[in-house]
């Protein structure tokens, strides 16, 4: 059987009902050969991220390839399954609501980002550590987040052709999906099957930095984004973001950012993550 770990928020308040709901969430890890069946509730949309595959998404119209790292958009209502040929990751977030169609316009009845992986893992990470920190995640914060996703999702989809080389490309890929666990440049580079020497030499003349420095940027991003929310204690954003201990987390913060993690959420409003406090720029898109 998958290994299925569920988010379920709060109902939703019926005034914002019909704009975006985040439903559900499901991280699941499927051996080779297992299969997981859901349904999409009609005027829903699914998400579908492999964060570790591939994935073969079947749904009543027909079937796509989801690879590692990409997400595909399911809009067709009705049953569908997800079928792994190798032991893989993936997570679901069914949403509701017409925000999902006008921002991102799907093509009926899928539609394919090869790069979105990346920015549903960090949607995921941050809710899990919402539900299990607190008494549960309430409707507001969860369509809060889906909707800052949507519009990493638009961003994403709007973005030029890479101009870096398959191999920077992938390089890229396996630190935005997988920053928090990577053990070190020795790890990155035998997943490329390269010497770290080269892959060093090859990264900071394409991208402009080396890919230590990447990395850190990803990971203190990424916990900027944990300390944003209200009671996140710094130990847990330490470990979040791949970090071996909080007071090295904290000294590197400082370093990349000139605040301390304390300083820094005494900085930050905790209510910028709500819906109702979207950016004047990102209403553009709603209109």
């Amino acid at each position: 059987m998958p290994q299925i770990q569920t988010i379920q928020p709060a109902a939703p308040d019926p005034l914002v009902a019909g704009l975006l709901v985040l439903a559900a969430a499901q991280q699941l890890t499927l051996s080779a050969g297992e299969t997981f069946r859901d349904t999409l509730p009609e005027g829903s949309t699914e998400l579908a991220a492999c964060l570790r595959g591939p994935l073969t998404l079947c749904f009543p119209d027909g079937e796509a390839e989801i690879p590692a790292g990409g997400l595909a958009l399911l809009t067709v209502p009705g049953s569908f399954q997800l079928c792994a040929a190798e032991e893989c990751q993936c997570a679901l977030l069914c949403l509701s609501g017409e925000l999902p169609g006008r921002i991102l316009l799907p093509e009926p009845p899928c539609t394919l980002y090869p790069q979105g992986a990346a920015a549903v893992r960090e949607t995921m990470t941050t809710l899990s550590i919402l539900d299990r920190e607190g008494s549960g995640l309430d409707a507001p914060t969860a369509s809060g987040y889906a909707y800052t996703l949507l519009m990493k999702l638009l961003r994403l989809k709007e973005t030029e052709p890479s101009r870096y080389s398959p191999l920077i490309e992938a390089a890229i890929g396996i630190i935005d999906d997988e920053f928090a666990y990577l053990e070190g440049l020795d790890d990155l580079a035998a997943r490329l099957e390269i010497s770290k020497p080269h892959l060093i030499r090859t990264f900071t003349r394409e991208v402009g930095i080396s890919p230590g420095k990447y990395i850190t940027h990803a990971r203190i991003e990424y916990a900027k984004l944990l300390l944003s929310e209200p009671g996140m204690s710094i130990a847990f954003a330490a470990e979040a973001t791949g970090f071996a201990g909080a007071n090295y987390f904290a000294k590197v913060f400082r370093r990349e950012t000139g605040l301390s993690p304390t300083e820094f959420q005494q900085s930050v409003p905790q209510a910028h993550h709500r819906i109702h406090s979207l950016r004047d720029e990102d209403r553009l898109y709603m209109t």
